[in-house]
């Protein structure tokens, strides 16, 4: 087994006895590290450089993948190296990744039916009218 495979795996099962991450996590943090494992060419992961992973970074960007998909796969490599260095590794070079930024979208604004169908849904009581008035007067 490579150095790289079996401190992986080392990872893994920390990843299940330690921190109880659910096998969902786990097998998505191994598909992630195994990608990192390609591109690193299984170079043992404490001998890592910076560069190279802000190289990786750029081409996970780079497949077109979404800042979402690329911001787990960096949290993914930083928790494996950050275990590294705790279990001896020479450096946390994961640390400097820095991770993208996610994007927020605008709110959609209500259609004309769907505001009058929420200002018009209070009744006639006296407390359907203030909360009509006040369903208005925040529209």
């Amino acid at each position: 087994m490579r150095t790289y495979d079996r401190k992986l795996a080392d990872f893994m099962s920390s990843l299940q006895l330690e921190r109880g991450a659910s096998p969902h996590t786990i097998e998505a943090y191994r598909r992630d590290l195994i990608d990192l494992g390609d591109f690193v060419e299984h170079e043992d992961p404490d001998t890592i450089a910076v560069g190279v992973l802000d190289e990786y970074a750029v081409a996970l960007r780079d497949r077109g993948l979404s800042p979402a998909t690329v911001r787990r796969r960096l949290a993914a490599v930083r928790a494996f190296l950050k275990h590294r260095a705790r279990e001896g590794g020479r450096g946390d070079a994961g640390r400097t990744v820095p991770l993208p930024r996610l994007g927020r979208s605008l709110p959609k604004p209500l259609t004309k039916a769907e505001a009058e169908a929420i200002v018009t849904a209070p009744d006639g009581s006296p407390r359907g009218l203030r909360d009509r008035a006040m369903l208005e007067l925040l529209y």
